[in-house]
């Protein structure tokens, strides 16, 4: 399951352009996300991805917090519409070799086999100097 997924996360956030091409200017990479939501979240059985502008306040909380994410999962201290998600930042401009199905499954005892169970957001960052990443959350929901 994993290999058949090994791209289509990084993909996906490239697609960011066309929220751009619809709104007629390049919006910052920490204004765009991605969410892949777990089988209950979904209204049809199979797996989508969800490329949205990020909502004001939660992109308020990201940049308030994003200093303190760190590149190994910990618990975000803060709730998104009655969640509490577990968060990682990478580096680069890009996801690239940074698969969020890869790092869940390894980060997580037993997440490769209840990946469905799990919602994941990704978000554009940045680090206080200026260089460029993303914040994974994952949750799971049960």
């Amino acid at each position: 399951m994993l290999r058949c997924l090994r791209s289509i996360p990084s993909e996906a956030w490239e697609a960011r352009r066309y929220i751009d091409e619809a709104l007629h200017q390049t919006l910052p990479r920490d204004e765009i996300g991605l969410a892949i939501n777990s089988g209950f979240g979904r209204s049809e059985d199979q797996l989508h991805i969800h490329v949205a502008c990020i909502r004001s306040d939660v992109h308020e909380a990201l940049r308030e917090r994003e200093a303190s994410i760190g590149n190994r999962w910990a618990p975000l201290d803060v709730s998104f519409f009655g969640h509490r998600y577990q968060a990682k930042w990478v580096p680069g401009e890009r996801l690239g070799s940074h698969n969020p199905f890869r790092l869940l499954a390894e980060g997580f005892p037993g997440a490769a086999q209840d990946m469905g169970d799990r919602t994941l957001v990704v978000f554009g960052s940045s680090r206080p100097d200026g260089a460029p990443g993303s914040v994974i959350l994952e949750d799971e929901i049960n």
